[in-house]
C-alpha cells in the first residue's frame, strides 16, 4: 500500500460519461473513481504484481473548463450509433477541488498513512497546489453548446453569458443572435422527457432531441468579480483584423438581406424597371438590374411566388434589348450553378425562367442574323451549346425536374437554318436521342464525354419513383427531326430490309419497290413536314438510333402526351413521307406497341 505512479497528460476538454448518469457531479465523481487492475511493482527479484487502483485526477485547472457530455455511442445490438437523451442536470457554480490529484491524494492520505515511493517514480507531487485558494476551483457556467437532432443529422447551437456588463445571456444560432432567459436553461439544456397538456387535457410526452453537448465554465476569482463590478460600459477584447473585417462583411451582407426582403423594397425596384416598359425607352444596366433580381434575389430572398410576374413584366423588354440579351446569356454561361437553380425551383417559376432565357437565347440570335454577323460566334450559341455540356448535371441533380429545359434548344432552332445547321454541326440530334434513350442507347459517349463518373438511367425508371416529364425533350427531337432529309435512313432501312427476305424473287420485287420509291422521293417536293430544304443529312450514328427500336417506342408513346402530340406527329410523318421501309418500320414499332401495352392508356398512342 501507499505505493503511486503518475503519468501527465495535456488535455483540453475533459469527456465525461452521462448514460444512466443523472447529474454533473456524479460524472465527474465516476470521471475521478477509477478502477482495480492487476499492475507489476518493481523490477526483478523484487517485482511483484499487485491489485493497483488505476484513476484519472485533474493536476493543474485551466482558467476556460471545457466538458463534454458523451451523449453519442455504438449500440452493438443495433450495430448503428445513437444518441443519449437522458436527463442531464448541470450547475451554475461548479466545485472542480474534489476531482484534483490534491484532493484525492488527501483522501488516500486518510485511508492509509503510509505512502512509499515506487519503481521509476517519485512520491506525487501532492502539495504543488495545496496552496491555492478556494477561488482557484470555483467556476461558473459560461457557456453551453446544444445538439439538436440524431446521431446521425442535426444543429448546433450555443447560450452564451457575457463576460462582463450585465451578465445576459445569448443564444447564437447560425447568422441569428437573441437575448435567452437563464431560466429557460433546464428546459433547454437538461434533455430528458418533456410534458404538454394537450388541448382536450391530456397530458402528452415526449424524449427531447434537444439537450447539451459541451459545457463551458469560467474560473471565479476576485480579478473577475473586480472587473465585472467596475465595468460601466461594454467590454470587448481586441480583435484580430481579419477575423474583424469578416464579421463586418457579414454584418453588411445581413442588412443586404434584410433590406431585400422589405416589400418596399421590392415595390420601387418594380417601378423602377416597369417604368422603362413604359416609356419605351429601354436601358440595358436598368434591365439587367431587373433580370438580376428576378432570376437570383426574388427566389433566394423567400419570394418565388413573384417570379412569374416579373418574367412576364420583362420578356417583352428583352427581346428589344440585344445588350441585355447578349449579357445574361453570358452570365448564365459562366455561372453553371445559376441554370441549376432555375431547374430546381418551383415549376412555375421554373417555366417562366426558361421563357425568359429563351427571350433572350431569340433576340441575341436574331439580332446576329439582321446585322449579318457570324451566329457561330453569338451568346445565344455559344450558351445553347454549353447546354449540352450539362446534360451530365442534368442527369444527375436534376433528373425529375428537366421538364422546360430542353424548350431552349427548340426556340434556337426556330430562329433560321443557320442555327439549325449549327446544331447538326454540333450532333444535336444524336445528343438529344442517346439522352432520351438512357441505358439503352448505343453511343453514351454522346454525352458522358471524358466524364468517368457517368451513369446513364434506365428510361422510365426514375429514382424514388420520380416521374420524369419528357415532353420539352421530344419536342426538341421532333422539331430537329424535321430539319432532316431522311432519303438516306430510307436507303439504309430499305437495304436492311432486303438483306432480310430469304426468297430471291421477293429480294429483287422489294429492291425495285425500293428503288422506284427512293428515286420518287428525291424527286418529289419536300415533306410537308419539313422545316427547311434541303434537309440535313444525318450521319451513321443519327441515322442508326433513329431507327432504334427503343428510341421509336418510347418517342412514338410520346405522342400521346397532350403537348407533344403536334410535334412528336409531324417528326413521324416526316420520317414516313415518301418511303415505304420507313413506314413500314413505324408501323411494325407500332404494333409491337400495341402487342406489348398491358393498358388501354400504354395501348391508345400506337393506334
Amino acid at each position: 500500500g501507499g505505493r503511486r505512479s503518475e503519468r501527465p497528460e495535456p488535455f483540453c476538454t475533459i469527456s465525461v460519461a452521462m448514460k444512466d448518469v443523472k447529474n454533473l457531479s456524479d460524472a465527474l465523481s465516476q470521471f475521478a473513481a477509477g478502477e482495480t487492475v492487476d499492475y507489476r511493482w518493481g523490477e526483478g527479484e523484487e517485482a511483484e504484481t499487485l491489485p493497483t487502483v488505476k484513476r484519472l485526477s485533474i493536476r493543474d485547472l485551466p482558467p476556460h473548463l471545457l466538458i463534454h457530455l458523451k451523449r453519442f455511442e455504438f449500440d452493438f445490438a443495433s450495430m448503428q450509433q445513437v444518441k443519449i437523451n437522458d436527463r442531464f442536470e448541470f450547475p451554475e457554480e461548479l466545485d472542480m477541488r474534489p476531482y484534483t490529484t490534491v484532493a484525492l491524494a488527501e483522501r488516500d492520505k486518510e485511508a492509509d498513512s503510509e505512502c512509499v515511493g515506487s519503481e521509476n517514480t517519485q512520491d506525487m507531487e501532492v502539495d504543488s497546489n495545496a496552496q491555492m485558494p478556494d477561488s482557484y476551483y470555483k467556476y461558473q457556467l459560461a457557456g453551453v453548446v446544444v445538439h439538436m437532432g440524431t446521431a446521425n443529422s442535426g444543429h448546433y447551437y450555443s447560450f452564451i453569458r457575457e463576460r462582463c456588463g450585465s451578465r445576459r445571456w445569448f443564444e447564437f444560432n447560425d447568422n441569428v443572435v437573441t437575448e435567452f432567459d437563464s431560466s429557460e436553461l433546464e428546459a433547454e439544456c437538461f434533455g430528458g422527457r418533456r410534458n404538454r397538456t394537450s388541448a382536450g387535457g391530456a397530458m402528452n410526452s415526449w424524449l427531447s432531441d434537444r439537450n447539451a453537448f459541451m459545457l463551458v465554465y469560467d474560473r471565479i476569482s476576485e480579478e473577475t468579480n473586480d472587473l465585472i463590478a467596475s465595468s460601466k460600459s461594454r467590454f470587448r477584447a481586441p480583435v484580430p483584423a481579419p477575423i474583424m473585417e469578416e464579421i463586418q462583411m457579414e454584418n453588411i451582407e445581413f442588412w443586404r438581406k434584410r433590406n431585400i426582403e422589405n416589400m418596399q423594397y421590392y415595390n420601387y425596384l418594380k417601378e423602377l424597371v416597369s417604368g422603362s416598359a413604359r416609356s419605351f425607352d429601354i436601358d440595358p444596366e436598368l434591365l439587367k438590374l431587373g433580370l438580376k433580381f428576378c432570376l437570383g434575389t426574388l427566389q433566394q430572398a423567400g419570394f418565388p411566388e413573384k417570379v412569374p410576374e416579373w418574367c412576364t413584366m420583362l420578356r417583352p423588354l428583352l427581346r428589344n434589348c440585344p445588350v441585355a440579351s447578349k449579357w445574361l446569356l453570358h452570365d448564365l454561361r459562366s455561372d453553371p450553378l445559376a441554370l441549376r437553380d432555375i431547374a430546381l425551383s418551383s415549376h412555375c417559376c421554373r417555366y417562366d425562367s426558361v421563357m425568359l432565357i429563351s427571350a433572350a437565347i431569340e433576340c441575341d440570335s436574331r439580332a446576329h442574323i439582321k446585322q449579318r454577323l457570324d451566329l457561330s460566334q453569338a451568346n445565344s450559341t455559344k450558351f445553347v451549346l454549353s447546354l449540352f455540356e450539362n446534360l451530365v448535371i442534368i442527369q444527375t441533380y436534376l433528373w425529375p425536374n428537366m421538364r422546360d429545359y430542353f424548350d431552349m434548344f427548340t426556340v434556337y432552332a426556330e430562329t433560321g437554318s443557320e442555327a439549325i445547321k449549327i446544331l447538326h454541326e454540333n450532333d444535336a440530334l444524336a445528343k438529344l436521342i442517346s439522352f432520351f434513350m438512357q441505358k439503352n442507347t448505343p453511343f453514351p459517349q454522346l454525352i458522358a464525354g471524358s466524364d468517368e463518373n457517368y451513369k446513364p438511367r434506365q428510361m422510365g425508371s426514375p429514382p424514388s419513383n420520380e416521374v420524369v416529364d419528357y415532353k420539352s425533350l421530344s419536342k426538341a427531337i421532333g422539331f430537329l427531326i424535321r430539319t432532316t432529309g431522311l432519303n438516306s435512313v430510307s436507303d439504309l432501312v430499305g437495304s436492311r430490309s432486303i438483306e432480310m427476305e430469304e426468297d430471291e424473287i421477293s429480294r429483287q420485287a422489294l429492291k425495285a419497290e425500293i428503288s422506284a420509291d427512293s428515286a420518287a422521293a428525291h424527286a418529289q417536293v419536300k415533306s410537308p413536314w419539313a422545316v427547311i430544304t434541303p434537309g440535313w443529312v444525318p450521319d451513321d450514328k443519327t441515322s442508326y438510333m433513329l431507327v432504334n427500336s427503343h428510341f421509336m417506342l418510347n418517342f412514338t408513346r410520346g405522342s400521346f402526351l397532350p403537348v407533344c402530340i403536334s410535334p412528336v406527329s409531324m417528326a413521324l410523318c416526316h420520317i414516313c413521307w415518301r418511303s415505304r421501309p420507313l413506314t413500314r418500320l413505324v408501323v411494325d414499332f407500332a404494333c409491337k406497341g400495341i402487342i406489348e401495352g398491358n393498358t388501354r392508356e400504354e395501348i391508345k398512342p400506337f393506334f
